[in-house]
């Protein structure tokens, strides 16, 4: 049986909703990833009581206890002092921690000893001092992480967490456990899939099985998620389950497609798989590559507005990148050049894609070329647009993959990766590799600009069974000279 954890995030600000805990989720991932269990998490105001009472209850219940938070120099930060009263302990001036404070305090406060920072130094008595170390055992942080028995107490501020954790994982590493998951993904509704489910709870006790509904997701329904302790009973539960289902119910999705990009991509330009779209995504890859042995990454940006077509450069871009820079992988900068009157759905979007794949976006007022003016004296090292322009779009039959833009205007090199490709190679990409797109897109619209020239395609219209009016989605259009139909 492997290790078992609970945390407790110590701060009334988390509790107030002034602070989002991201803490919690990075310990979780991480501790999982280590074969450690999390049992428990729980949010405590930044009392002494509380904490001590928390940590002494959790502390002989789990394997380990994290605390997060109360570990600073100020009148709330009283996680030392909770842990301490946990263990029937008090408080010791340690030396060593004062000296490392002292180093980063300007010289005359320094010598101050009630100088504020100087409360960190006290530590609950027995208490011991975990310093960070790489692998080569080279001090990578001065100042160490403290635990008594089995209490960890670690910072509040996720940068510092974050460090910490990365340094002292070893701590927790339970090394004969590992936890063994599978996801499947199903375009029936949670409501449906109960007996089956149940059925397979039944027939493997040992895998824990979840499901888990999704409202907006375009490509399944439910995700049911099946863990344990042993490959070969996992892969066994697996099978049985998939075996209970038809071929159309089973859903072919990567939930860590972005992550996996780089792999994804040049697995396809090799004939592994999807040799549909081996020969596009080749020569788009080609004309990135070329960009970058051009330009710089602070050189080149992408043209974003959160379109079918700059989705596809954007998920390309990311995976030439994760390819070409493994170790350190650089982010990416757009351009987001709005218009007047621009629907919420690509707003929210947009702002779910900076997230998603780490992107520095600038949003610059229209119409274009006055966007690519102010473009040149915001961000001046920019020399190279990545478009999602294609051959098929309006006063583009005669672009090249690389052109200066025309006499007049700002002066940046045009990229366009996928000028050949046509639409339904477009949404081929976009869902075989399990890429996210514009709400929009579901409910018919077909081309976006803004919401007073936008329609939905009124060739994806059909009448439901409830006698209203419907329309397909943008990947059922079959006519692709229809694609702007919904334009105006």
């Amino acid at each position: 049986m492997g290790k078992t954890c609970g945390i407790l995030i110590v701060g009334d600000e988390i509790l107030k909703g002034q602070t989002a805990d991201t803490n919690s989720f990075f310990l979780c991932r991480r501790l999982f990833a280590l074969g450690v269990k999390v049992s428990r998490i729980t949010v405590i105001p930044d009392l002494m009581g509380d904490i001590a009472e928390e940590v002494s209850r959790f502390s002989k219940k789990f394997d380990i206890v994290i605390t997060s938070g109360g570990v600073g120099p100020t009148h709330d930060d009283v996680t030392y002092d909770g842990v301490a009263q946990a263990f029937g302990q008090g408080l010791t001036y340690n030396e060593e921690i004062a000296d490392v404070i002292r180093q980063y305090l300007p010289e005359g406060e320094a010598a101050k000893p009630s100088h504020p920072a100087y409360k960190m130094a006290s530590i609950p008595d027995g208490a011991v001092l975990h310093y960070l170390r790489d692998e080569s055992d080279v001090l990578v942080c001065k100042f160490p992480l403290v635990s008594l028995k089995n209490v960890y107490m670690f910072p509040g501020i996720p940068a510092y967490l974050e460090r910490d954790f990365h340094y002292l994982e070893k701590l927790f590493y339970s090394p004969d456990t590992k936890f063994h998951v599978r996801d499947i993904f199903l375009s029936e509704d949670e409501n449906n899939l109960t007996g089956k489910l149940n059925d397979l709870v039944s027939h493997s006790p040992a895998v824990t099985v979840g499901s888990y509904p999704e409202v907006n997701n375009r490509y399944y329904r439910t995700r049911v998620s099946l863990q344990s302790e042993s490959e070969s009973e996992l892969l066994e539960a697996e099978e049985y389950l998939r075996s209970s289902f038809s071929d159309e119910v089973i859903v072919d999705f990567d939930i860590n497609s972005i992550s996996h990009a780089g792999r994804r991509i040049y697995d396809i330009i090799a004939l592994r798989g999807e040799p549909h779209l081996s020969g596009p995504i080749a020569s788009a890859v080609k004309i990135l590559e070329e960009c970058l042995d051009r330009y710089s990454t602070d050189e080149i940006c992408i043209s974003f507005n959160g379109g079918k077509d700059c989705t596809v450069i954007l998920h390309l871009l990311h995976g030439v990148l994760l390819h070409r820079y493994p170790e350190n992988t650089p982010s990416i900068q757009a351009v987001y050049i709005t218009c007047s009157t621009p629907f919420d759905e690509v707003e929210v979007f947009i702002d779910q894609m900076v997230k998603r794949y780490n992107v520095t976006l600038w949003r610059i007022e229209g119409p274009i070329k006055k966007g690519l003016e102010e473009l040149t004296k915001k961000e001046p090292k920019v020399k190279a647009i990545l478009m999602g322009t294609r051959w098929t779009d309006p006063y583009s039959k005669t672009l090249q993959p690389f052109q200066m833009t025309d006499e007049g205007w700002p002066q940046f090199m045009r990229v366009s990766p996928i000028l050949d490709w046509n639409y339904q190679t477009v949404w081929t990409f976009l869902r075989t590799l399990s890429v996210q797109y514009c709400t929009l897109y579901d409910h018919g619209y077909t081309s976006l600009g803004g919401i007073h020239n936008t329609i939905k395609n009124p060739h994806l219209k059909y009448s439901g069974e409830d006698k209203k009016e419907h329309h397909y989605p943008a990947y059922f259009l079959k006519d692709m000279a229809l694609e702007r139909a919904g334009r105006t």
